[in-house]
């Protein structure tokens, strides 16, 4: 039910900044960072923006980190066009939350983006694993992970 509800909100998200950046005034692009289920809801977003035909540029820069998103390249090259900047897939692979509930939940052989780089042009993949040892590490170390990854401002 989790997986479905982020699918969801993700679409619903990308209508919010398609609606958003129609606005003169508030036509800013955006960075999405989200971890865990909030790295799908993102993905899903992303996604949703590209069906919608959006040009890259709503979405600045995006970042995943934990993601519990199927490692399929058509799907991530796909998201990875309606982001007009960087687009991180942090990964960790001693996520073993993420490993056995996420293939539980979905029955899915292929690991989850959030287990291991995923193999697309213009996806920077970062291994967390010496930041993060679990599943609930990542809220615990997001400062030192957005310094890692150099997005801080």
């Amino acid at each position: 039910m989790a997986l479905d509800r982020a699918v969801k909100a993700g679409r619903l998200l990308a209508h919010v900044l398609l609606a958003r950046a129609s606005a003169p005034s508030a036509a800013r692009p955006v960075t999405l960072v989200g971890y865990g289920m909030g790295a799908r809801v993102v993905f899903h977003c992303l996604l949703e923006l590209v069906r919608a035909g959006a040009a890259s540029g709503v979405v600045e820069h995006a970042v995943l980190l934990g993601a519990p998103v199927t490692v399929r390249p058509e799907r991530w090259a796909m998201a990875r066009a309606a982001v007009a900047g960087r687009f991180v897939n942090g990964y960790s692979r001693a996520d073993w939350v993420l490993a056995v509930v996420f293939r539980a939940s979905t029955g899915f052989v292929r690991p989850a983006g959030g287990l291991c780089p995923v193999p697309v042009a213009g996806v920077e993949n970062v291994n967390l694993g010496a930041l993060v040892k679990g599943h609930l590490d990542y809220g615990d170390t997001l400062p030192e992970i957005v310094e890692l990854i150099g997005l801080g401002g």
